[in-house]
Formats: structure tokens, sequence, C-alpha cells
């Protein structure tokens, strides 16, 4: 007699349960995808460096962004910082 788990697997889909697993499944590569930022255009431009002997890849319009913004966040965080430690030495 077959367990639950093994009547599951051996018991065929119907055609609209096996579209609606492969549409979930893509949904979940999709979403996959979105957390790794996994962009075709970044594996032939990793290539195309490797093979001119540059490291890594060209930076991004959105990569630059990204940077500038750290950049501005980290120096505002250390100017508060050296702010609040002259105030408390004011005091």
């Amino acid at each position: 007699m077959l367990g639950k788990e093994e009547e599951k697997a051996v018991t065929p889909m119907n055609p609209v349960a096996q579209q609606q697993q492969q549409q979930q499944q893509q949904q979940q590569q999709q979403r996959y995808n979105v957390i790794r930022r996994h962009k075709p255009e970044d594996e032939a431009n990793a290539a195309a460096g490797a093979a001119a002997g540059v490291e890594g890849s060209p930076l991004t319009e959105e990569t630059k962004r990204k940077v500038e913004a750290a950049k501005v966040y980290i120096e505002n965080m250390y100017k508060n910082q050296q702010q609040n430690i002259q105030e408390r030495l004011a005091r």
C-alpha cells in the first residue's frame, strides 16, 4: 500500500494544476532573480572584462548612484557623530 506522499508522486497532475505549478515555479524564479539582481548582460560584461584582462565588470549607472548614495550617507553619519562629540565636550 502506498503512503500519501508516494500517491502524490504517482498520481499524474491534470493540465490545469500542471500549468499552475509551472507558473508558480516561474514566479519563484523571477523573485529569485530580482533578489540576486541577476542580469544576463552582467555575465557578458564580466566575460568581456576577463577576456580584456580587466578585473570585475564596468560600473553601471545604477551602481554609481548606489555608491554615491552610500558615500553621502557615511559622510553624514560621521559629520553627525562628530557634532555629537563636540556637543558633549562643550557641556
